[in-house]
């Protein structure tokens, strides 16, 4: 005894099919009309897209919600001026990693960058620490992304000390 399935309506902006006679779905996505299948680069900030932007900029909000002003404007520049988008969604940062283990060590307080500039720039050398001395073995292309992140926290923290 089969079930069968077809045409079962529309998820998104994407119409989901399934057909299957012996009671296994199908699954397949086909584009609606005028979906774009233009990709964008969501790994960098500079190329990334309006929605990615509005995403890096809520995280770095989270992140930056007790920093002084100045530090603020010093990430925003470290971000135009790098082009490293230090919350791509397939790769865990080092400061998301140290911001979980805080918040496991004290019960809820993920703030890692405190309130000043001193704090601020302790938690960079936290990150950059950890970069320079991984807990696991790190393959070719995260060595490659946490370059990447090295760079921008060198760069941060250059332009928070001015």
């Amino acid at each position: 005894m089969g079930i069968s399935f077809s045409n079962i309506g529309t998820v998104g902006r994407e119409q989901l099919i399934t057909s299957g006679s012996n009671g296994e779905p199908n699954w397949s996505y086909i584009p609606s009309k005028g979906k774009s299948t233009k990709k964008v680069n969501n790994r960098t900030y500079q190329f990334a897209d309006e929605k990615t932007k509005k995403q890096i900029a809520y995280m770095s909000g989270y992140y930056l919600q007790t920093v002084p002003q100045s530090v603020k404007a010093a990430w925003q520049e470290t971000l135009e001026e790098t082009g490293f988008n230090p919350f791509q969604t397939d790769v865990t940062s080092i400061l998301t990693q140290l911001s979980v283990e805080q918040d496991f060590l004290t019960g809820g307080d993920d703030n890692i960058f405190g309130e000043t500039k001193e704090s601020c720039l302790a938690a960079i050398d936290k990150v950059l620490e950890r970069i320079e001395n991984p807990l696991a073995a790190v393959t070719e292309e995260r060595a490659a992304y946490l370059q990447q992140e090295k760079e921008f926290y060198t760069v941060l923290a250059s332009k928070i000390r001015e």
